[in-house]
């Protein structure tokens, strides 16, 4: 999940190009005023679709503990 304020293009713009689509919409707080959020969502289908094999993680499992996840035995 992600989201971005409605007159964001530049961060909304970003989003949509990885993959993300528009999920809806609330209201928050902005300089003191409600102001609409779009929420977005990239579901499994589309993460999977631009899944990339030329990209490796180093030092990963130094930081898995974390992210709640143990490094493999």
């Amino acid at each position: 999940m992600s989201g971005a304020f409605h007159d964001n293009r530049a961060s909304l713009a970003t989003s949509k190009s990885l993959g993300y689509a528009e999920n809806g919409d609330r209201l928050m707080l902005r300089r003191d005023r409600p102001d609409r959020i779009l929420d977005l969502k990239l579901d499994r289908a589309t993460w999977a679709s631009r899944r990339r094999d030329d990209i490796e993680i180093e030092g990963l499992e130094a930081c898995l503990e974390m992210f709640g996840a143990m490094p493999p035995s």
